[in-house]
Protein backbone atom coordinates (compact mmCIF):
# COMPACT_ATOMS: atom_id res chain seq x y z
CA UNK A 1 0.00 0.00 0.00
CA UNK A 2 3.24 2.31 0.81
CA UNK A 3 4.17 2.03 -2.77
CA UNK A 4 0.88 2.93 -4.01
CA UNK A 5 0.65 5.72 -1.97
CA UNK A 6 3.87 7.08 -2.92
CA UNK A 7 3.23 6.73 -6.92
CA UNK A 8 -0.05 8.71 -6.56
CA UNK A 9 1.62 11.73 -4.57
CA UNK A 10 4.29 11.65 -7.03
CA UNK A 11 1.82 11.61 -9.63
CA UNK A 12 -0.11 14.44 -8.04
CA UNK A 13 3.25 16.95 -8.05
CA UNK A 14 5.21 15.89 -11.71
CA UNK A 15 4.01 15.94 -15.12
CA UNK A 16 2.12 13.05 -16.79
CA UNK A 17 5.08 12.22 -18.99
CA UNK A 18 7.10 12.58 -16.43
CA UNK A 19 5.76 10.15 -14.10
CA UNK A 20 5.07 7.53 -17.22
CA UNK A 21 8.57 7.87 -18.60
CA UNK A 22 10.21 6.57 -14.91
CA UNK A 23 7.01 3.90 -14.26
CA UNK A 24 8.52 2.83 -17.49
CA UNK A 25 12.22 2.17 -15.61
CA UNK A 26 9.93 0.10 -13.20
CA UNK A 27 10.57 -3.50 -14.27
CA UNK A 28 14.36 -2.70 -15.23
CA UNK A 29 14.98 -1.30 -11.38
CA UNK A 30 12.89 -4.48 -10.20
CA UNK A 31 15.25 -6.48 -11.94
CA UNK A 32 18.40 -4.49 -10.84
CA UNK A 33 17.03 -4.82 -6.81
CA UNK A 34 16.34 -8.60 -7.58
CA UNK A 35 20.18 -8.77 -8.71
CA UNK A 36 21.73 -7.08 -5.91
CA UNK A 37 19.40 -7.67 -2.98
CA UNK A 38 18.53 -11.50 -3.96
CA UNK A 39 21.26 -12.48 -6.51
CA UNK A 40 18.83 -13.66 -9.24
CA UNK A 41 20.72 -13.34 -12.36
CA UNK A 42 18.71 -12.50 -15.17
CA UNK A 43 18.83 -14.61 -18.69
CA UNK A 44 19.50 -13.22 -21.98
CA UNK A 45 15.75 -12.89 -22.87
CA UNK A 46 15.08 -12.00 -19.66
CA UNK A 47 16.71 -9.02 -20.25
CA UNK A 48 15.68 -8.45 -23.70
CA UNK A 49 12.10 -8.63 -22.53
CA UNK A 50 12.61 -5.98 -19.95
CA UNK A 51 14.53 -3.54 -22.61
CA UNK A 52 11.42 -4.40 -24.81
CA UNK A 53 9.19 -3.46 -22.28
CA UNK A 54 10.89 -0.16 -21.00
CA UNK A 55 11.35 1.15 -24.53
CA UNK A 56 7.90 0.38 -25.38
CA UNK A 57 6.41 2.24 -22.36
CA UNK A 58 8.60 5.30 -23.20
CA UNK A 59 7.92 5.60 -26.49
CA UNK A 60 4.36 5.03 -26.15
CA UNK A 61 4.89 8.18 -23.64
CA UNK A 62 7.03 10.00 -25.18
CA UNK A 63 4.96 10.00 -28.19
CA UNK A 64 1.11 9.84 -26.58
CA UNK A 65 -0.89 13.16 -25.70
Amino acid sequence: MIPYALEMIALRRMSTSSFGILMSLEPALGALAGFLVLSQPMTALQITGTVLVVAASAGATATGR
